[in-house]
């Protein structure tokens, strides 16, 4: 039998030793992209420099890690790891309108205006919003 199931030639030799050098060299007989890739070094931060990081973030939160990364001389990435390593979450402070004390009457009577008008029109709200 010189040909293996559908119809293929069956593997030379050197093919199957060269298999099996593969599976002795690296654990797999399979052919990933970026298996023999060499790995980048992070360049760690030191513990200072991420409490700087930090704390800045902390005192002034409106301002980005990027503009802190640089003012502290840090990568950007590194700031990032930093942040997430103590367990904070990005996000911009929104400011928002108070509500006063005057206030309350307003919304009281805009109430009690807008619930009549609900009840009569039940389609009122699909058409407002």
């Amino acid at each position: 039998m010189d040909e293996w199931p559908f119809h293929t030639p069956r593997p030379t030799w050197q093919a199957i030793h060269k298999l099996f050098n593969k599976f002795v060299n690296t654990g797999t007989v399979d052919t990933r992209k970026g298996v023999n890739r060499k790995q980048h070094a992070r360049s760690p931060i030191s513990t200072t420099n991420a409490a700087n990081v930090v704390n800045q973030l902390i005192n002034t939160p409106s301002r980005s890690i990027r503009r802190t990364a640089a003012q502290h001389n840090v990568p950007v990435t590194s700031a990032w790891r930093a942040v997430r390593r103590f367990g904070l979450r990005p996000y911009h402070p929104t400011w928002v309108q108070k509500l006063k004390d005057t206030d309350l009457a307003h919304r009281i009577q805009y109430c009690n205006t807008m619930i009549p008008m609900f009840e009569y029109d039940p389609g009122l709200l699909d058409r407002v919003w």
